[in-house]
């Protein structure tokens, strides 16, 4: 349907609540199914080269304003992946 509204191909999908409770198997092979290059969860993460078969569930940096406004280090801290390598104690893929 939005295709059709904005003439345009959507190739990209990000789930509204993706975390392991809330998106599994069923939800990826779902967007696989609707041909999406690519969907992210909304767990932390660092993205890898390992995660090229793993498009379907790819982890994301989440931006808040209200915590990272007021402590750009923080920010910085998430967005060069140290903070989300210490979250998932060092494992590279975090799909499951």
């Amino acid at each position: 349907r939005l295709e059709s509204k904005l003439h345009k191909s959507i190739d990209h999908f990000s789930y509204p609540f993706g975390s392991s409770e809330e998106v599994n198997e069923r939800e990826f092979a779902i967007v696989k199914e609707c041909g999406f290059k690519t969907s992210t969860t909304t767990r932390w993460g660092n993205v890898f080269q390992e995660h090229r078969d793993h498009k379907e569930c790819l982890p994301r940096i989440p931006v808040n304003e209200k915590r990272d406004l007021h402590d750009v280090k923080f920010l910085r801290l998430s967005i060069n992946g140290a903070i989300p390598c210490m979250i998932n104690k060092f494992k590279r893929i975090v799909t499951v």
